[in-house]
C-alpha cells in the first residue's frame, strides 16, 4: 500500500502462488518484455504498454512504466533451481499478469488471444471524414490514436473538430480543455489512468461524452469516438466511479453484474472493468453495482464473468443476469 509516498506491505492481502510450466512462464515473461518495449510480440487483448515512457523512479510500475496509485504488487518468477525474476506492477498490470498465469485466455476465450485484429475489423459505423483533435499528452497513446484515425480515414485537426480526445492529468488538463472550449463540436472522449479520478470527474462534469482508460487499444479509441458522436446518450455520471447510470430498459443482451466487496475502491473496480472490457462493451452503474453488457452471445456470458472476476482479484463478485431481471431487486452470487 502507498502511505505517505512510501510503499508498505498490505496486511489485508494474502500472498498467492501459481505453478507454471517452463513454456507458459516464458510466454508470460515475453509478454511483459514486449509491453516494456524490449522485444517484439503479438499484442494480447488488454496488453499494457510502456507507450514510450522511461523507467526513472523506483516506485514506477515496471511493466507499463506508469505511477501506481494506492496499491501495487511485487510479482516474482521462481524456477525450480531457485533463480528469480521480480517486477513491481500497478493494479492493472498485476491483474493482467496474474489472470494470464491463472487462466491463459482472453475475455473471449482461448481461441482468440490476440487484440481485435487489424484496423477496421471490429463493428463501427463509417467514420471516414470525421474530424478529430488528439489532445493527448502521452506520446505512445497519441501515436496510436493518430495511426488509428489515419487508417480509418478520419482527419486530424487542431480546430473545428467534431470529436476531441483529451487526457486526464494530475494538472487537471482534461477539465481545462473542456472549459476552454476545446471539446469537440459533437462530443469529447476523455482518456484516464487509474490515478486521474479527480480530473476525469471534472472533465465529465464539464461536458465529456465518455471515457476510456490508458493505455488504449485502437478498438477502444474507435468505440469511444462512436460513443462521443452519440451526444446526449448518457443519462448522467455516478460521482464515485465516474460511470454512466445504467438504463435497464435499453439493454438487450445478457449482462454481468459486479458488486464491489467491502473495502474495495468502487472507482478502481469500475476502472479495471472498463480497462479490460472491449471498447464497444458497456460498463455502467446501477443501484450500488457495476453492470457490464458485453457485445457477445448469451452462451459466452458465464465465461466473460469468470474471466473478469479473475482479473478483479477478489474486489467484486459477479452474477450473470438477463436485462429484464435488473428492474427488480438484484441478487448477487459468485459466477461459475
Amino acid at each position: 500500500m502507498r502511505l505517505y509516498r512510501q510503499w508498505r506491505p498490505d496486511g489485508q492481502r494474502e500472498r498467492s502462488e501459481l505453478r507454471l510450466c517452463d513454456s507458459c512462464s516464458g510466454w508470460i515473461g515475453g509478454l511483459v518484455a514486449a509491453a516494456r518495449g524490449e522485444r517484439e510480440g503479438a499484442p494480447l487483448f488488454g496488453s499494457p504498454s510502456g507507450a514510450g515512457r522511461r523507467l526513472v523512479f523506483g516506485d514506477q510500475c515496471q511493466v507499463c512504466y506508469g505511477m501506481p496509485s494506492e496499491r501495487g504488487a511485487r510479482i516474482g518468477w521462481v524456477s525450480p533451481g531457485g533463480s528469480r525474476l521480480e517486477v513491481f506492477a500497478c493494479a492493472a498490470c498485476e491483474a493482467w499478469i496474474v489472470s494470464l498465469a491463472s487462466d491463459g485466455r482472453t475475455v473471449r476465450g482461448a481461441g482468440d488471444r490476440e487484440i481485435d485484429g487489424p484496423y477496421g475489423s471490429w463493428p463501427h459505423p463509417n467514420l471516414k471524414g470525421i474530424r478529430i483533435w488528439p489532445g493527448i499528452e502521452d506520446r505512445g497513446t497519441r501515436a496510436m490514436a493518430e495511426e488509428t484515425c489515419s487508417a480509418m480515414g478520419m482527419e486530424l485537426v487542431e480546430e473545428g473538430h467534431d470529436v476531441g480526445v483529451v487526457e486526464a492529468t494530475g494538472r487537471g488538463q482534461a477539465a481545462k480543455s473542456l472549459r476552454n472550449g476545446r471539446g469537440g463540436r459533437r462530443g469529447t472522449v476523455v482518456v484516464a489512468g487509474l490515478r486521474e479520478r479527480k480530473d476525469l470527474a471534472a472533465a465529465l462534469e464539464a461536458g465529456g461524452s465518455c471515457w476510456m482508460t490508458l493505455p488504449l487499444t485502437p478498438q477502444q479509441l474507435t468505440a469511444g469516438i462512436v460513443a462521443a458522436l452519440r451526444a446526449g446518450a448518457v443519462a448522467g455520471w455516478e460521482r464515485t466511479t465516474c460511470l454512466p447510470f445504467a438504463e435497464p430498459g435499453t439493454m438487450a443482451r445478457t449482462v454481468v453484474v459486479f458488486r464491489p466487496e467491502a473495502g474495495a475502491d468502487p472507482f478502481e473496480v469500475g476502472w479495471l472493468l472498463r480497462r479490460f472490457a472491449r471498447g464497444y462493451d458497456t460498463v455502467e452503474w446501477l443501484d450500488g453495482a457495476i453492470v457490464v453488457e458485453p457485445r457477445a452471445g448469451r452462451e459466452q456470458a458465464h465465461q466473460i464473468a469468470a474471466r473478469l472476476q479473475l482479473l478483479l482479484r477478489g474486489r467484486a463478485e459477479a452474477v450473470v443476469m438477463e436485462p429484464g431481471d435488473l428492474r427488480g431487486p438484484v441478487r448477487f452470487e459468485a459466477a461459475g
